[in-house]
């Protein structure tokens, strides 16, 4: 987007004030489901098998404080899932509607300052380009580790998906 200003302006006010452009991209997504995976192998079936689903036990953990700390909160409640009995399917689904992984928001913003310089050419110019990426510096978790065969590591998050807010600076002549 271009920006109105300087229209009117002479000399150095106009050479300040005119050629800025800015721009924005925000992205915004939901949570993925998840799937929970584990129980003990069926040769048929691949090797692959689902676990059973507990009644009456949340899938989320409990948080304290209403925010979830990676380095000692649990997202997902191991306790809500169990080991089907050998030779039998596990009742949950491939992907858990009501369990969601973590939302992405991001919001990127640049800011563009284009000088002429007729001087030396009609199409010669200065361009000075700010460019912001995840400007709110938001984290954004990974995913939580979803296998019941591993009870030390399930429902832990172990990464975060998204780059922390990076600022880049550029200078560019145009002719």
């Amino acid at each position: 987007y271009e920006v109105p200003f300087g229209k009117g302006s002479k000399g150095l006010a106009q050479k300040l004030a005119k050629g800025w452009m800015v721009g924005a991209v925000a992205s915004y997504r939901s949570g993925t489901p998840l799937g929970i995976g584990g129980g003990p192998d069926l040769l048929l079936f691949n090797g692959g098998n689902r676990p059973n689903r507990v009644p009456g036990i949340p899938e989320r953990a409990n948080l304290q404080g209403g925010s979830f700390d990676p380095a000692q909160d649990v997202y997902v409640n191991i306790n809500a899932f169990s080991e089907p009995a050998p030779f039998t399917f596990g009742n949950v689904s491939r992907l858990e509607p009501s369990l969601r992984g973590f939302p992405y928001l991001n919001e990127d913003v640049s800011a563009i300052k284009r000088t002429y310089v007729p001087k030396i050419s009609e199409v010669f110019n200065l361009e000075f380009r700010t460019e912001f990426f995840n400007i709110f510096n938001r984290t954004v978790f990974g995913g939580p580790s979803t296998n019941i065969n591993d009870p030390t590591s399930f429902g832990t998050v172990g990464y975060q998906a998204n780059n922390p807010r990076t600022i880049q600076f550029s200078l560019k002549i145009n002719f």
